[in-house]
């Protein structure tokens, strides 16, 4: 059985490449995989700032960037969003088989 998540991380699959960056801090922020696991709020001003000096070199994105603009962020995201999603107060919501 596959794990359906409703994260927007999963909903995001296009990218505007002329403003990557502040697309991808939208996801983001709505996005506690990323914004709690990958990238917390106390790094996220260091990370945008290299991110951004590296957006004109061949590809030298961060790998969630480049995850992100080539529409696979879900890829990496998932496991982390459906961990985040079964804590154990949820857990005890599930039967076996929908573990």
């Amino acid at each position: 059985m596959q794990f359906k998540c409703d994260c927007y991380c999963v909903k995001c699959t296009k990218t505007n490449r002329n403003d990557i960056l502040n697309q991808f801090e939208n996801v983001r922020k709505n996005c506690p995989a990323l914004r709690e696991i990958f990238i917390p709020e106390d790094y996220w001003p260091e990370f945008s700032e290299k991110a951004s000096e590296t957006l004109d070199e061949a590809g030298h994105y961060p790998i969630t960037l480049s995850a992100y603009k080539s529409g696979n962020l879900d890829k990496i995201t998932l496991p982390v969003d459906r961990k985040i999603e079964l804590t154990p107060d949820r857990r005890l919501e599930l039967t076996p088989e929908g573990l």
